[in-house]
């Protein structure tokens, strides 16, 4: 992430650091953070209704990610991205396939515009302050549908979910007794083991 926002700083569009900005902090799709508007953002909050889902977003950013939106002098009705001329498609690959490719290639990365979400979802899940549904109401997903692409890489909820297995098969009558009943069979082993 460093490598790219570095590169990003130093790219001949001075939007592109911004850019990664929102889409690292917001978590947004690419098609919501290449149309964001002036009247998204609001104090610290970026609000708007995703495009994909219809879904209205609004989550807390860095104040680092205004201060460099407030530097962009806005394009067309108000747009920071847009210039109002081109269709949605065509300004998205344009951020996909040239600008962050740029980006990539300066910063030697590999990756797509998406992991700049996956990066926000993990790193609200891992920090343990934050549950799936506030995570997925944070990116305008259902709960159901970020534990489906994003489950896999919460490994603070993974480690909660075991330590309360663990609490649950302490308690475990059948698992005491059978572990009695290992005990004793394990003794009874050695006892005709030492004995031969």
């Amino acid at each position: 992430m460093q490598r790219m926002l570095d590169a990003a700083r130093v790219d001949a569009d001075k939007r592109i650091f911004a850019w990664i900005l929102v889409m690292r902090y917001a978590g947004l799709r690419i098609s919501d953070a290449c149309m964001l508007h002036t009247n998204a953002v609001k104090g610290n909050q970026i609000t708007l209704r995703a495009i994909k889902t219809d879904v209205e977003i609004s989550v807390a950013v860095p104040p680092i990610v205004i201060q460099e939106l407030q530097r962009i002098t806005p394009k067309r009705n108000g747009h920071f991205f847009w210039n109002g001329n081109s269709t949605l498609a065509s300004l998205t690959d344009l951020y996909r396939d040239f600008h962050l490719r740029r980006v990539f290639e300066r910063a030697g990365v590999k990756g797509t515009p998406h992991m700049f979400r996956h990066t926000f979802v993990q790193r609200a899940l891992d920090s343990g302050l934050m549950s799936m549904r506030q995570v997925a109401a944070a990116i305008g997903d259902s709960e159901l549908i970020c534990q489906r692409h994003y489950g896999k890489w919460n490994k603070r909820g993974q480690e909660q979910l075991n330590a309360q297995l663990q609490a649950v098969h302490s308690q475990d009558k059948l698992l005491q007794t059978l572990n009695q009943q290992g005990r004793k069979t394990s003794k009874s082993a050695q006892s005709i083991k030492s004995e031969s």
